[in-house]
C-alpha cells in the first residue's frame, strides 16, 4: 500500500513539473512599431503588472498584423491593448473583459474641399479616391462600414504615418477626401484650414483604445490590474504608451462593457477572416 501511494505521488510530481506555467500572463498589442519600440512601450507595463500581481507577465510582439489577428483569434493573449473594435470582438467571442481605456472617445470626420460642389455626401465618393490609414485601423473600418455593398466601396489610398500624413496627402491632391480624427481637425487645424474644408460625415463615438483581459484572468486579478493601472505608479509604467496615444491626458480611466456593444461589427463582414 505504501509503495502504491509513493508511486502515485511520484507520478503526480512528474506531471506537475511537465505542465506549462499556466499562471503566466501574456500581454500584447498591435505591431504599430518594431520589436525594440514595442518592448520599450509595453515592457514596463508587463514589469509593473508582474510586480503588482506576483505572477510572471511578459510582452509578446506580433511579427505582423496578420500574425496579430491569427494569435488574437486563437486566444493566445491574456492582456491586450488596442482599438475598441478588436476589444468588442474579443468580448463577444473570447469572453474578454474591458479593464481600462484611454480618456475620451474616438470620432472620425470625412472631409473634402469646401468649394467641391460635386461631393456633398458619402455616396458622392463612389468613384472618388479617399485618403486614410490602412485597414484594420478603426478610422478606415468606420468609413468602409458606411457603404452597404462591396461593389459600392470607393477607392481608397492607404497612407502610413498617422492622421497628419493622411491630411498632408489630401492637401497634396492625392485624393478627393480624407478620414480624420475629430481631435486632429478640432485641435491641429487653424481657422483658415477649417474654412477651406467641409465635413461630409461624422461617425458615432466609440470608446478610446482599451485594455482587456481574457477569461483566464480571474476577477481578483482583474481588479488588481485595474487598480494598478489607474494608480499614478501604473500610469508611469505606461508613460511611453500614454505619451504616444494620449499626450494631453496621460492616464487610464475606467470603462464599461456596454459601451463596446456592436463595435465588433466593424470587423465582422468587413475585414476578411473575422
Amino acid at each position: 500500500m505504501y509503495s502504491f501511494f509513493f508511486g502515485l505521488a511520484f507520478v503526480i510530481t512528474l506531471i506537475s513539473f511537465s505542465l506549462p506555467a499556466s499562471a503566466d500572463l501574456v500581454i500584447s498589442a498591435p505591431p504599430r512599431e518594431n520589436l525594440d519600440q514595442g518592448n520599450a512601450q509595453y515592457g514596463p507595463i508587463a514589469s509593473f503588472l508582474e510586480n503588482k500581481l506576483g505572477t510572471k507577465v511578459y510582452y509578446v510582439h506580433p511579427k505582423s498584423w496578420e500574425q496579430y489577428a491569427i494569435d488574437m483569434r486563437d486566444d493566445k493573449y491574456d492582456i491586450v491593448f488596442d482599438g475598441p473594435h478588436f476589444s468588442a470582438w474579443r468580448m463577444k467571442h473570447l469572453e474578454h473583459v474591458p479593464l481600462v481605456k484611454l480618456p475620451g472617445d474616438l470620432v472620425f470626420y470625412v472631409v473634402t474641399w469646401a468649394n467641391n460642389k460635386k461631393i456633398k455626401r458619402l455616396r458622392h465618393l463612389k468613384s472618388k479616391k479617399t485618403c486614410g490609414m490602412a485597414s484594420p485601423n478603426l478610422s478606415m473600418l468606420t468609413y468602409l462600414s458606411q457603404f452597404t455593398y462591396t461593389a459600392a466601396l470607393p477607392p481608397v489610398l492607404e497612407i502610413k504615418g498617422g492622421i497628419p500624413e493622411v491630411y498632408r496627402a489630401f492637401k497634396d491632391g492625392k485624393c478627393d477626401a480624407a478620414i480624420l480624427r475629430d481631435d486632429f481637425y478640432n485641435d491641429q487645424l487653424n481657422v483658415h484650414e477649417k474654412q477651406q474644408l467641409k465635413i461630409i460625415f461624422k461617425s458615432q463615438k466609440l470608446p478610446n483604445q482599451t485594455i482587456t483581459a481574457s477569461r483566464r484572468v480571474d476577477k481578483h486579478t482583474q481588479d488588481l490590474i485595474i487598480q494598478g493601472l489607474l494608480d499614478p505608479q501604473g500610469s508611469r509604467s505606461a508613460l511611453a504608451v500614454l505619451n504616444r496615444f494620449s499626450k494631453s491626458q496621460p492616464n487610464f480611466v475606467a470603462t464599461m462593457a456596454a459601451d463596446y456593444k456592436g463595435a465588433e461589427g466593424l470587423l465582422e463582414g468587413i475585414v476578411w477572416g473575422w
